[in-house]
């Protein structure tokens, strides 16, 4: 059995003089901003399948609407979470939806760039807050275009949510609140179905917390999902629903081009992600699980956007700030170059899914190698598993 609890007699945090940055603080934010600008001039690329989700709940009484959502719309891929906040800004905000949207979604980066700080202050006592406040920023610099490109451009708020609940899980575990963290894990199913594989973080809290961690885990997806499933059973189609394979990704690159999404494919994407994460916290490397989850998705993923880069960029930040002992953000600078620059430049098709493979096969040996670290705190995410 593995054992995750943290040391008897935690190491002696090093002491570092509080200095302001506001010099770099500025930077990022002026940074932001310029991006922000550049992508929302014609963004909101996918903002229409989230007004159709949010309209359509809002119809209760119609066949077609209410809980009958997915029955009749099965190309929704994103969660009961993301439908209730779509419908919240249409009602509340009406045309200016779309840009409190792109704002909030904008606002989530920086929020887990504040959390991905957090979590590395805690788990890395013995190195210096300036170290980390120097890595974070360089990743910073990496990170936000691919970020803006989700929140402003595309304006996916399914993956903005899944993936700010998973950080925000992560610091209520870091910080032994279970519980909390089971709910947001399931916050992020209930966004996004493939946020699944995270429940695998539960498996390591401790024996006494565990069965009941599971079970609001369970009860909270149950709760956001089973209504939809007994409205209209239709529901269930939406999870096999299947579109053309992109000649860029890496399943066909695989060999499974030239058709329809194949049957597995879902059901692959899960139990990969899933079995990777168990690895990744196993082998002491918790700070890559988002990284390998994200990662395990697109290896068998049949579209290819470039907002999906966004998920690969939160998991190489979360690992070069907070797992890794390099001081050079190498993760987060090169899934930038080879996720989301490349595309911008002449390529034959095939190269972007080789560069997927390459990448999720990086990331399983980064996992499947045992942690020999030197901050033993590092290496403990969750409370005493034993």
């Amino acid at each position: 059995m593995v054992t995750l609890d943290r040391p008897l007699v935690a190491p002696s945090p090093v002491r570092t003089p509080r200095r302001r940055r506001p010099l770099a603080a500025a930077i990022l934010l002026v940074w932001a901003l310029a991006w922000f600008w550049f992508l929302s001039r014609h963004g909101g690329v996918s903002w229409h399948y989230f007004v159709d989700g949010g309209q359509l709940f809002e119809d209760i009484d119609s066949r077609t609407g209410g809980l009958h959502l997915y029955g009749s719309r099965p190309d929704l891929q994103f969660g009961p979470a993301s439908v209730v906040a779509a419908a919240v800004l249409l009602m509340s905000a009406g045309s200016r939806a779309l840009i409190l949207a792109q704002l909030g979604t904008a606002a989530v980066g920086g929020a887990i760039l504040f959390a991905v700080r957090a979590l590395a202050i805690d788990a890395r006592p013995r190195t210096p807050r300036p170290t980390i406040d120097r890595t974070l920023f360089v990743a910073a610099i990496a990170f936000i275009p691919v970020w803006m490109d989700l929140a402003a451009r595309f304006v996916h708020i399914d993956d903005m949510l899944a993936l700010g609940f998973t950080l925000a899980a992560l610091l209520a575990l870091r910080r032994e609140h279970p519980l909390i963290g089971a709910l947001l894990l399931a916050l992020a199913v209930d966004a996004k179905p493939w946020a699944l594989p995270f429940v695998a973080l539960l498996f390591f809290v401790a024996r006494s917390h565990r069965l009941r961690a599971l079970a609001l885990y369970g009860t909270a997806v149950a709760v956001a999902w089973v209504p939809f499933l007994i409205s209209d059973p239709r529901t269930l189609g939406a999870a096999g629903y299947r579109i053309p394979v992109d000649p860029s990704s890496a399943l066909f690159v695989l060999g499974f081009g030239g058709g329809q999404t194949p049957p597995w494919d879902r059901v692959v994407q899960i139990a990969l992600g899933l079995g990777l994460a168990v690895l990744a916290v196993r082998s002491g490397r918790w700070a890559a699980v988002v990284l390998v989850v994200v990662l395990a998705r697109l290896v068998v993923d049949p579209g290819v956007h470039s907002y999906y880069a966004a998920g690969v960029l939160v998991g190489a930040v979360l690992w070069d700030v907070a797992g890794s002992s390099r001081r050079w953000p190498w993760w987060t600078t090169m899934t930038a170059l080879g996720f989301f620059a490349l595309r911008w430049l002449p390529q034959p098709l095939w190269l972007h899914g080789v560069v997927t493979i390459a990448f999720f096969l990086a990331a399983v040996v980064l996992v499947a190698r045992r942690m020999e670290c030197a901050e033993p705190a590092s290496a403990a995410i969750l409370p005493n598993s034993s």
